[in-house]
């Protein structure tokens, strides 16, 4: 910037609108006085952006480049975690249904989950869906009708 508020070149505030300002010292006295705000921490200044909030959920990947680390680490956590339980609800309310529950001790009925008895036990179940990494003592019946869409989805 070249002078207080006026930009390089001596472009008005109308031609600058849209600009985004990498580590600007524009308005530093307006920033620190100032409450922090969440996207203060990526030092970006906008001019003339009114909409700069979405911008940074608009790409993604670049918004979690910039994080620090600690963060970055726990959103790729929490994300892993979240689909493990939204995926294992859904196998447990698929065996439910299908009164896998209710039938742990009847050898005439057909099981959807094999080795599932219980919640934790589809919550491991969706983690050995997901992570491919084979299944021990619980695996999918391909005679229920809702396991292999169920595991389309989780897989892909």
């Amino acid at each position: 910037m070249s002078g207080k508020g006026t930009p390089i070149g001596g472009a008005s505030e109308s031609e600058v609108g849209g600009t985004i300002f990498l580590f600007s010292d524009h308005n530093q006295q307006e920033a620190a006085t100032s409450r922090k705000r969440w996207w203060d921490i990526l030092r970006v200044y906008s001019a003339g952006l009114s909409e700069h909030k979405r911008k940074y959920l608009a790409d993604l990947y670049i918004t979690l480049i910039d994080l620090e680390w600690r963060y970055a680490l726990a959103v790729l956590f929490n994300v892993f975690l979240v689909t493990f339980m939204v995926f294992a609800i859904f196998w447990w309310l698929m065996a439910h249904n299908n009164g896998d529950f209710a039938n742990l001790n009847n050898p005439d009925h057909e099981f959807c989950l094999l080795g599932v008895k219980s919640f934790p036990g589809a919550i491991l179940f969706s983690i050995e869906t997901q992570t491919t990494i084979g299944y021990g003592m619980a695996y999918p019946n391909a005679d229920c009708g809702g396991t292999l869409p169920l595991m389309y989805l989780q897989v892909n």
